[in-house]
């Protein structure tokens, strides 16, 4: 059996230790972020050397260049689809989507005013807050 102190002690020190983590999780979360906007950065600066090295072998007429490191050389990518006007394509080169979602907010309104839905309850979680 537990005295009242003594959880009273353990829930103080969960707290602490809790809030700790709190710290923590933020700190990886502003890792994350200063880690995906320098991996940005780095595809950006990326992609100004290959187009810098793309057209200097345009201009030079080359298709490609055999160095010590490697060989570089332009190719060309497989055709892409650009669709300039989406309402004048014929409709056998459209694809039809339809999509249904639930409406959580009028299913909670219904359940919460007593009615039975089929496929649809409201479940009572709970938190510890600190």
């Amino acid at each position: 059996q537990v005295t009242e102190g003594e959880l009273a002690t353990k829930c103080g020190n969960g707290i602490g230790f809790l809030r700790f983590l709190d710290d923590k999780i933020a700190a990886v979360e502003a890792q994350e972020k200063r880690i995906a906007n320098y991996k940005r950065f780095l595809k950006g600066r990326q992609d100004v050397v290959k187009n810098a090295f793309m057209n200097g072998l345009k201009l030079a007429e080359k298709q490609e260049i055999i160095t010590d490191n490697g060989v570089m050389k332009l190719r060309k990518n497989p055709p892409k689809v650009v669709v300039d006007c989406a309402d004048m394509v014929p409709e056998e080169y459209m694809r039809k989507t339809i999509t249904f979602t639930p409406d959580k907010t009028a299913l909670k309104a219904a359940l919460q005013k007593g009615e039975a839905i089929p496929g649809a309850h409201l479940e009572q979680g709970e938190n510890l807050k600190y």
